[in-house]
């Protein structure tokens, strides 16, 4: 089932595995050869949340960061499949429920947990909208 007219392709796997480099080369090459493609890559690379985190070492993995990386992956998907006749993600919305799965793994407030809960129904629903999910194994 593609988001309207295009099509999306996501490229799962670990860090290293080479998915950003796939992804690249991929969309490349099907635009020479005339169609339409994008790329997105990893929203946590252009996160505020995580940039807060990790760069300035201030706050932490919280369930509103958590939410940020979610809504943004799809708002991302979605804008990029309104125009292009091909989309490649660089990860998937189970990709980003996981990590936030491990992150908030010791979250005990109702809040967080119920959010995990409602993020991973989501997720399940929302996964039918790629067309193909390639793994990259990290061997």
């Amino acid at each position: 089932m593609a988001i309207r007219s295009c099509h999306v392709i996501a490229i799962e796997g670990a860090h290293g595995t080479g998915k950003s480099t796939l992804v690249h080369a991929l969309v490349a090459e099907f635009k020479s050869h005339n169609i339409h493609a994008a790329s997105l890559a990893e929203t946590a690379r252009t996160s505020a949340f995580v940039e807060e985190v990790v760069i300035h070492d201030h706050g932490a993995f919280d369930i509103a960061a958590e939410l940020h990386l979610l809504s943004s992956q799809i708002a991302q998907e979605q804008l990029l499949a309104r125009h292009h006749e091909l989309l490649i993600c660089d990860k998937t919305v189970a990709n980003v429920l996981g990590y936030s799965s491990i992150l908030l793994s010791r979250e005990t407030d109702g809040f967080s947990s119920q959010m995990l809960k409602s993020m991973e129904c989501f997720c399940r629903d929302y996964v039918e909208q790629y067309d193909a999910v390639f793994f990259l194994s990290d061997q």
